[in-house]
């Protein structure tokens, strides 16, 4: 039975008065938010307490305990998504911390390592795609040094509602050979899905070690994926009908437009002269400026040689943002190879 309860204000204290002389246990409840892995191990405290001072003995009546936690350190989670263009392609994100030091049982045996890994609850607009682990400066395994487990295991690569849970925990095997002060870290490579009405794509994970399993929301990443898109009108330049089967490009630089290479992506006008390009990667700003060049002319029409500058915010677009006329060909688009073509 509990008889009483005190919780360390700061400077870390918890102050019992008034107890009665008595023999009392003393049991580490709640840590709190501290990231503690291991609690205090119970300790006996009698009062008053014997002791000597210059080789007398005395009776200590204000009696000072210093017990002691293992605390965890939740790492970070960094998003490299350089490589990224648009939705379907692929970001990964460096999740790493320092494996903390363990401390002994109430027999003085050094405790040991039963876990040490990882969860991370994916954003709808991601899916899990591998994962590459590293201890200390060791590349390890996968199912022989570490288990990767899915839930659910598989999700379509258009899906933005399902979130998938990724745990990593080394194997038993391996954490024998674990030890303090080693850094594990983890490469999560995860496939863009979808375009979130936002433009953001957050992401998270909590570590796991021994008993401490903080949440997959303990650490989040230093930014969260940005992207956004992009959507422009083709019409007619004399009655301003839209145009259908026009197609476009867009590029990072105004060299690859102009050559006509390296596209970030294509897109082709619909029945309303509308061409979307959906969830472009915008790297670490809210916005980013592209270039768009028509590729193919709709049937009867001259192509336009220009190149655009435009410019996609993160988020979805509701409304036309740019606007490309074409100008019909003076005769017919046929080829003149002899005198019937002529003729006609």
């Amino acid at each position: 039975m509990c008889i009483r309860d005190r919780t360390t204000a700061d400077g870390g204290v918890a102050a019992f008065t008034g107890l009665k002389a008595g023999v009392y246990l003393v049991r580490e409840g709640s840590t709190g938010t501290h990231k503690v892995i291991k609690k205090a191990q119970p300790f006996f405290v009698s009062i008053p307490f014997p002791s000597k001072v210059n080789n007398k003995a005395e009776w200590i009546y204000d009696i000072h305990a210093y017990p002691k936690n293992t605390v965890s350190d939740d790492g970070t989670k960094t998003l490299k998504d350089e490589a990224a263009k648009k939705v379907g392609d692929d970001v990964k994100w460096e999740i790493k911390y320092e494996v903390p030091a363990l401390g002994v049982n109430a027999q003085g045996v050094q405790e040991t390592y039963t876990k040490v890994g990882i969860e991370d609850l994916l954003d709808p607009h991601l899916k899990y795609v591998s994962a590459k682990v590293t201890l200390g400066t060791e590349v390890l395994t996968e199912n022989t040094d570490y288990t990767v487990t899915l839930a659910p295991e598989t999700k379509a690569d258009d899906d933005v509602a399902e979130r998938q849970k990724v745990t990593i925990q080394l194997s038993t095997a391996r954490l024998a050979t674990v030890q303090a002060g080693q850094e594990f870290k983890v490469e999560l490579t995860t496939k863009i899905t979808g375009l979130p009405e936002g433009g953001e794509i957050p992401n998270s994970f909590g570590p796991l070690v021994n008993d401490y399993n903080p949440g997959t929301e303990t650490t989040t990443s230093d930014r969260p994926v940005k992207v956004g898109d992009l959507l422009v009108l083709k019409r007619d330049k004399d009655n301003q009908k839209p145009l259908k089967d026009a197609e476009f490009a867009v590029y990072e630089t105004r060299e690859d437009a102009t050559a006509g290479q390296n596209a970030v992506a294509t897109a082709t006008s619909d029945a309303n002269g509308e061409i979307r390009f959906v969830g472009l990667v915008l790297g670490n700003a809210d916005q980013k400026t592209f270039y768009l060049k028509e590729t193919k002319a709709p049937a009867g029409y001259v192509i336009s040689t220009e190149v655009k500058d435009v410019n996609v915010k993160k988020g979805k677009s509701t409304a036309v943002e740019y606007t490309i006329d074409n100008t019909k060909h003076d005769g017919p688009n046929l080829p003149l190879t002899g005198a019937a073509g002529q003729l006609m």
